[in-house]
């Protein structure tokens, strides 16, 4: 620039001043969260420049942490600010994953030319626990006979239904009754089937050559967990009962009868026999008092009574004896 005095003409040459600037790096994954800034990002700041932003995190995300050059920074009103330093500036937005909720299904029964739900709800899936309240608009000529949900009567509070999904396939039913004379009313849902129970298997160890089994009621291949059966033992002539164990344990008859309960695992029911020691021939009676002698003084074969024979010898001896006597 050119300035002018009493002296004369003489110029002046200014150089801008430069301030020096320091890098400014973002690492933060848009997949997950996104950083608005109150002022587009810049990749170099001057020295003590204030940065301000604000983060919205997506979908199941969650922030781990923000970090300014190592030093986590908090949010004031939702708002970041970062304070550019002398040095390589990097801000770090670090996220983990959480598991989503389960869901349970809603299936919604409900005849839309005999009524309305509002506000609507169609069949979709909820979190455990969601609360749904509705009001119920009917058509000219029905009325609201009943509302189910899972199987129970739901009544109406200041007109309007509420009810809280559970962990379980939920049904929600509406069931209208027409107003007209003579019409019956609709009649509610079938009770759903019982469930099939659980059955266990039964096996039996015996040999039908030792004995047989009769059991009080037909045998089944399976049964239910506490079914209680009754059964005799017959033992083959010349074999008895030694042992009857079910699952391991012995069973002990009563009045001849056995019996245990099906339990949910095991269920071996086992019949051991002995074979019987043969019955000796029975001895013949001492009781006879027949006797007979030989014509030599001696006993007969037939004599059956051995201390008769010895009674006979002795007589025949002193009678011998007599004899001898008399001569």
């Amino acid at each position: 620039e050119a300035y002018y005095s009493n002296k004369g003409q003489f110029s002046v040459s200014v150089d801008a001043i430069q301030y020096p600037t320091y890098s400014f790096t973002v690492n933060n994954d848009a997949a997950k969260g996104t950083l608005t800034p109150q002022e587009p990002f810049k990749s170099a700041y001057k020295a003590g420049t204030q940065v301000r932003f604000t983060l919205d995190v997506i979908g199941n995300n969650r922030v781990q942490d923000i970090r300014f050059n190592g030093s986590t920074l908090t949010a004031i009103n939702g708002v970041y600010t970062v304070t550019i330093g002398e040095t390589n500036n990097v801000l770090d937005v670090l996220y983990y994953d959480i598991e989503p909720e389960p869901t349970y299904p809603l299936t919604v029964t409900n005849d839309p030319n005999k009524g309305t739900i509002s506000p609507t709800i169609s069949n979709s899936s909820y979190e455990s626990g969601t609360t749904l309240s509705f009001g119920i608009t009917t058509t000219e000529g029905y009325s609201v006979q009943q509302v189910l949900f899972n199987g129970v009567v739901v009544s109406p509070v200041g007109g309007f239904y509420t009810v809280t999904i559970a962990p379980l396939d939920n049904v929600l039913t509406i069931i209208y009754a027409h107003e007209g004379a003579g019409v019956a009313p609709e009649s509610p849902p079938a009770e759903p089937e019982p469930p099939t129970p659980t059955l266990y298997s039964l096996s039996v160890s015996n040999n039908e050559d030792f004995g047989s089994l009769s059991f009080e009621n037909p045998m089944q291949n399976a049964y239910e967990e506490g079914t209680t059966i009754s059964f005799t033992i017959e033992p083959e002539e010349g074999y008895g009962i030694y042992e009857v164990l079910f699952n391991g344990e012995e069973l002990v008859e009563e009045n001849g009868v056995y019996t245990f309960t099906i339990v949910s695992t095991g269920n071996l029911l086992e019949i051991d026999y002995e074979e019987l020691e043969p019955e000796d021939d029975p001895p013949q009676s001492s009781s006879s008092t027949s006797s007979s002698t030989t014509e030599d003084g001696g006993c007969s074969s037939t004599v059956s009574g051995s201390w008769l024979c010895g009674v006979a010898f002795i007589g025949a001896a002193m009678l011998l004896k007599k004899t001898k006597r008399k001569e």
